[in-house]
């Protein structure tokens, strides 16, 4: 019973895997909250989190990458007033492809950068 026990809290303390939010999670959370599904507004807030966090990752690699001169693959404006919204996020998702959809959402940014603010050689 002991050996039992002690099995079954190890894999309760096994690490979780991380796992990419695709954009048909992101599309299903904004479709919950406009159906007023309970607790969407949870889900959107933490979503709110995430893209924010990856926003703020990328944008630091790339200023970092631009400070060094290492190509990047994109060029952002460089007027002051440039920010990123959900409602940009949501666009960009929407904008994908049916079959896209199991893109990863941080993944699905990077591709619309690269089209809508492509560097100039």
């Amino acid at each position: 019973m002991r050996i039992l026990l002690a099995c079954m809290m190890l894999l309760g303390a096994a690490p979780a895997e991380a796992k990419t939010l695709t954009v048909a999670e992101a599309l299903a959370i904004e479709a919950r909250v406009k159906t007023g599904h309970f607790g969407a507004q949870a889900e959107m807030l933490a979503l709110g989190h995430y893209v924010q966090g990856m926003i703020e990752g990328n944008m630091s690699y790339y200023h970092r990458l631009r400070q060094d001169n290492t190509p990047t693959r994109f060029c952002l404006p460089t007027d002051p007033g440039f920010s990123f919204s959900m409602q940009a996020f949501f666009k960009i998702m929407h904008e994908r492809k049916e079959t896209e959809r199991d893109t990863s959402a941080a993944e699905a940014v990077l591709q619309s950068f690269e089209t809508h603010y492509p560097c100039q050689n």
